[in-house]
């Protein structure tokens, strides 16, 4: 990785987290340009501690000090290997509940001079600190964590705010002709349709909570309560895998239907930590299973609704006139049905989407360099030198919104200096809605780049 894309690209977002105040950060497995990111004195110590002045604790990932030893090799013995991770700033090892951990090593490495006895007291300061930050010193009555008990866990106001979260991150990112929010009354037979419908497992995003079942609707669960005659049938072969599906059965589930909710994405089958997908295709037959709906779908209304976590190549969709609407859901959790249900009709006036993209999503697979390629020229909005399908920040509303009396606090702006920017926003449509301002353009030595941007505003480019 260049210096320049190390602290333009992948380091900024990690500074932002010391700047908002967050006391612990984890080091990685990988190495970066050869060092272990857990050995990684440059990392580790002069940026992060000396260069942003972190304050807190840093602690490995799940095995990453043996791994010093072997995986990487960067080390031969554990003894090494915790002195090496001492000295590069971490504090903290958290180990396979091995019965000799690598940092047990510690005593052995300051006796055999490979560590500094005062560097070893400085590394343990902020872990006593947080330690007594979380009262663990002190009598349980004195400790507001105490009294925190399985009682608290799902209580109405706590799922509510789970509704509202996983509404919240929806990105709507198609709708043509206002075809959403959906009018109830006018669609009387509706379909349901697609690997990610029904799968309770699979609408968790990875490690998620063992739960109570009882507190989450799956997307069909959320979609029955609002139309009467509601058809379902599960299609494809190994759920979100979709190793193959019955033709024959999803035809005569869209048949004659005025409204088809197609939902459609990976699921932790596809991906999830340690199970990396291949490329950005819907799995399996997915593809050919929407290509086969949009093909039988007569005069139904088709929306899409996809669950996944990165980027999915939809272009196709997109593109087609046949595909009325796709509303991006990610992985929503516990309140999956209930969320979708609200979004998709506006319930109450009060759930237009607001949601942006968090990534790029590339228009053809022949826009994404080698994934052994680091480097960040062609990739994202900012390097791309091609029209992404939808950029960083992408989301549409149920609503309009005017920009106008844009003020810069000054037309000049020096290196390593922010800049205050006000705007007035105005909601010009029929239907309440938040929405979410964003910056595109940044100042690349000296040189606008600029992703693409909304229809209805655009500033001048700031040098």
């Amino acid at each position: 990785v260049s210096e320049e894309d190390l602290h333009m690209t992948y380091l900024p977002g990690f500074k932002r987290c010391v700047q908002a105040g967050t006391y612990s950060f984890m080091c990685s497995y990988n190495s970066i340009n050869g060092i272990p990111a857990c050995a990684n004195e440059k990392i580790l110590n002069d940026v992060l501690r000396k260069d942003w002045k972190f304050k807190g604790y840093v602690v490995s990932d799940e095995g990453a000090i043996e791994y010093l030893v072997t995986a990487h090799k960067y080390v031969t013995t554990m003894v090494d290997a915790a002195a090496a991770a001492v000295r590069a700033g971490c504090n903290l090892e958290l180990s396979y509940n091995l019965v000799q951990p690598a940092y047990l090593s510690i005593v052995d490495a300051v006796k055999q001079g490979k560590l500094n006895e005062s560097l070893v007291r400085e590394r343990v300061k902020p872990l006593f600190y947080t330690r007594m930050r979380l009262g663990q010193f002190d009598p349980p009555e004195n400790n507001p964590y105490s009294k925190l008990n399985s009682s608290v866990v799902e209580t109405p106001e706590h799922q509510a705010k789970a509704v509202e979260v996983a509404a919240k991150s929806f990105v709507l990112l198609k709708n043509v002709n206002n075809t959403l929010p959906l009018e109830q009354a006018k669609y009387k037979h509706v379909a349901v349709i697609g690997p990610m419908a029904d799968e309770y497992d699979q609408i968790f995003g990875n490690l998620p909570p063992i739960q109570d079942r009882s507190f989450t609707k799956t997307p069909l669960q959320g979609l029955q309560e609002l139309f009467k005659y509601l058809h379902f049938n599960r299609v494809c072969k190994a759920k979100t895998k979709c190793v193959s599906y019955n033709a024959t059965l999803a035809r005569e589930t869209i048949k004659n239907k005025q409204l088809i909710i197609a939902v459609f994405g990976t699921g932790q089958l596809v991906e999830k930590e340690a199970n990396d997908r291949h490329d950005t295709n819907l799995p399996g037959k997915q593809r050919e299973l929407l290509q086969d709906i949009m093909d039988n779908k007569g005069s139904a209304k088709l929306i899409l609704v996809l669950m996944n976590a990165g980027p999915l190549n939809v272009t196709f969709a997109d593109d087609s006139s046949k595909v009325d609407a796709i509303l991006e859901c990610f992985f929503p959790g516990q309140a999956t049905g209930e969320a979708i249900k609200k979004v998709l009709t506006n319930e109450g006036g009060m759930w237009s989407p607001a949601g942006r993209l968090p990534n790029t999503w590339y228009k053809y697979a022949d826009q994404i360099p080698s994934m052994v390629n680091y480097s960040m020229q062609g990739r994202t909005y900012r390097y791309l030198r091609s029209d992404p399908l939808y950029p960083f920040g992408y989301g549409l509303s149920y609503s309009t919104f005017v920009y106008s009396s844009l003020k810069l606090e000054s037309r000049a702006v020096q290196a390593m200096q922010n800049l205050s920017v006000t705007i007035a926003v105005q909601n010009t449509g029929l239907v309440d809605s938040d929405e979410v301002p964003w910056v595109w353009r940044v100042a690349v030595n000296n040189q606008t780049r600029r992703s693409e941007s909304p229809p209805t505003f655009s500033p001048p480019s700031l040098q």
